[in-house]
């Protein structure tokens, strides 16, 4: 009975570390902003809008510049870059998407945690079934 309880309890602690590891995952990992150019073209379709160039704020014009010229504007944050900039009666298309940075610890380190308590859950299930068997 006490190796039942044992078995428990270490399925609860690992429970709650894998948790605890999603948790902070989902509330402090880092994440990386790209903006891409995709492509050019002379018309918008019929259900498209398009943002001025003008009304652009001075980074998501700094990211159009860049793109357009053939690379890949990244932001640690958010910049909210439209799909669609018309720009000298030319409609540009961009491909705006995050992804997570996983060289900053703030997003290795929960995502380890997150790892190690489900490996740990493995173990206590594992360990409570193998206790359970009756040679």
């Amino acid at each position: 009975m006490k190796q039942q309880t044992a078995d428990v309890f270490f399925l609860i602690v690992a429970t709650s570390v894998a948790l605890a590891g999603i948790g902070l995952f989902f509330t402090v990992a880092e994440t990386d902003y790209h903006v891409e150019f995709d492509e050019r073209h002379d018309a918008l379709r019929p259900s498209e809008t398009a943002a001025a160039y003008e009304r652009l704020n001075p980074t998501q014009q700094q990211a159009f510049d860049r793109t357009v010229a053939g690379g890949v504007a990244t932001y640690d944050e958010d910049i909210a870059y439209p799909d669609i900039v018309q720009y000298d009666g030319q409609y540009y298309y961009f491909s705006y998407y995050s992804t997570a940075e996983w060289t900053s610890l703030y997003t290795a380190g929960p995502a380890a945690l997150a790892l190690l308590g489900l490996g740990a859950i493995v173990v206590a299930v594992r360990r409570s079934m193998h206790n359970r068997i009756i040679y």
